[in-house]
């Protein structure tokens, strides 16, 4: 086999997690000279793969084949430069050998020294600087020479959508997004769906939002099992059908995620797409609320509140109630101002269910407008209200 095929021997031994007989093959390639064996064995030395974790090893190693020009080995070696404490720390090489990786097109490297320049830390801080080798790093990977660095392109990808330390770009979003997404990854697969949902970068398409949520969710990703369960619920991109939202919100629900323990029990609660069952539903709730979900709090505490077939609690209702509120959940803050108003678990105080309903609005709640219409503010005064919270009502 030639020099060239046991490269790529050598890199799909890599990709498939086959460390020790990858150990092997570039030993062998770096006995004739070769800086791909030498950087693999620098790698596999300083991940501890295949063989006992060593940084001196993975220096010896990628210092020879960045000698020989290797991009790989320079961006390795600026990240022992930076990261021994304990040994080599050299800022200023570790700069060095990023600048050099990222001339060579080396994308990683090129992000490296955009938050190298964003932090400010070793470099003087210059978001000019940084946007620019992000967006070198950006087109590197529209390129198609990315390495398959998929948790990267997702970070870039993250940095784009949300505007944080590079100006917004929600269409560069989307297409790094894509990128990953027609790989299989399921965390690309549920952001190119939320795209879809929202219409980020691309125009607003429900069914193809369903349809890159499903494949995410197929491919375990557990936020896409919660939207697939709320896409049923409510028929977004597909036919409402809420025994299907039960079910994929169970499937997230059993990998012990909160908010689909809350959906599953407020699916029991109402006897949606199952059969109602406050037992079942307070189970649930109750796997939710230990995790602090403030939902399930909330939801639990207004079953202790006012529902028989709970065991009525009101103290612990209210107490219930009041931990939810204390994460600011809107709809926790509009159920103490019911309690208030009504009298249930407490003494009446509409001065006290005033407070609470003003603060449901300015934690999202846009329910409690009409309750505060109900204790006599008019609906101008609640607009200006609202326009004081900078909050927009839905």
């Amino acid at each position: 086999m030639d020099k060239d095929k046991r490269i790529e021997t050598l890199k799909k031994l890599l990709s498939g997690k086959k460390y020790e007989e990858a150990l092997t093959l570039a030993g062998k390639l770096t006995d004739e000279g070769s800086p791909e064996g030498e950087v693999a064995l620098a790698e596999l030395y300083y991940d501890g793969k295949g063989v006992k974790k060593d940084e001196v090893e993975a220096f010896i190693h990628a210092s020879r084949a960045a000698e020989k020009g290797n991009a790989d080995a320079e961006y390795l070696l600026g990240t022992l430069y930076m990261n021994d404490k304990d040994m080599m720390q050299d800022n200023d090489k570790a700069l060095e050998m990023f600048q050099k990786a990222a001339e060579q097109g080396h994308a990683l490297a090129c992000q490296r020294l955009g938050f190298l320049y964003l932090d400010g830390k070793i470099v003087p801080k210059d978001e000019e600087k940084a946007e620019t080798w992000f967006h070198k790093a950006a087109r590197i990977y529209e390129n198609g020479a990315d390495e398959n660095r998929d948790p990267e392109i997702y970070a870039l990808g993250m940095m784009y959508l949300s505007g944080n330390g590079i100006r917004q770009d929600r269409q560069k979003a989307f297409g790094l997004f894509q990128k990953i997404a027609f790989r299989g990854e399921p965390y690309g697969q549920q952001m190119v769906g939320l795209c879809f949902l929202r219409g980020w970068g691309t125009g607003k398409n429900p069914g193809k939002a369903a349809e890159w949520m499903r494949k995410a969710a197929e491919n375990g990703d557990i936020k896409a099992r919660n939207f697939m369960g709320s896409f049923y619920a409510f028929g977004t991109g597909v036919e409402q059908d809420y025994k299907k939202a039960f079910e994929w919100y169970k499937k997230a629900a059993d990998h012990g995620d909160s908010n689909g323990q809350t959906a599953v029990g407020q699916l029991y609660r109402a006897g949606r797409g199952v059969e109602k069952s406050i037992p079942k539903a307070i189970e649930w709730f109750k796997k939710a609320a230990e995790q602090g979900n403030p939902a399930a709090l909330c939801h639990l505490g207004t079953l202790y509140l006012c529902d028989r077939a709970a065991g009525i609690d009101q103290k612990k209702g209210m107490e219930l109630l009041h931990k939810a509120a204390e994460k600011h959940y809107g709809g926790a803050a509009r159920y103490l101002g019911d309690a208030y108003k009504l009298g249930v678990g407490v003494e009446k105080d509409e001065t006290k269910a005033l407070e609470w309903y003003k603060k449901a609005l300015d934690w999202g709640d846009s329910q409690a407008r009409k309750n505060l219409i109900e204790l006599g503010y008019n609906g101008q005064e609640v607009g200006s209200y609202l326009e004081t919270l900078k909050h927009t009502v839905q």
